[in-house]
């Protein structure tokens, strides 16, 4: 099995990855992801697709910023590997890409989601709190 990594520049390049993110999101409608990505988009948001046979069989969008706390950094967010194609290292490597991606952009440092595992040498070390309307 070979992966490769492909970046999805455009919003319309995002969605072909909507059936991945619907199974993160499972209300997830096209029109909202859409004009989500449109938005983020604008903010700096970006996406790196994982193939296999040019099949998308994971993703995961990023940020680059910087934080006073932090310094430059990656954000990865919205991380998903296709259901059928879990436990085959692929979302490690999908994680290892967008390390060196920071890395070649000079980042100072790279945060993911608590919901990934310290195995990947990630510590917790602050909470962001959402208060739902």
């Amino acid at each position: 099995m070979e992966i490769y990594f492909r970046e999805a520049k455009t919003v319309k390049e995002m969605l072909k990855g909507f059936l991945l993110l619907k199974q993160l999101n499972q209300g997830l409608k096209k029109e909202k992801l859409t004009l989500m990505l449109k938005a983020m988009k604008k903010n700096g948001y970006r996406m790196f697709f994982a193939l296999e046979k040019n099949k998308i069989v994971g993703l995961t969008g990023y940020w680059l910023n910087t934080k006073i706390y932090s310094g430059s950094y990656l954000e990865i967010d919205n991380l998903v590997v296709d259901a059928k194609h879990r436990n085959k290292g692929i979302g490690k490597k999908l994680c290892d890409h967008a390390v060196s991606f920071a890395k070649e952009n000079q980042c100072e440092t790279d945060r993911k989601s608590t919901r990934l595992n310290s195995s990947h040498g990630y510590i917790s070390y602050a909470v962001f709190c959402l208060k739902k309307k």
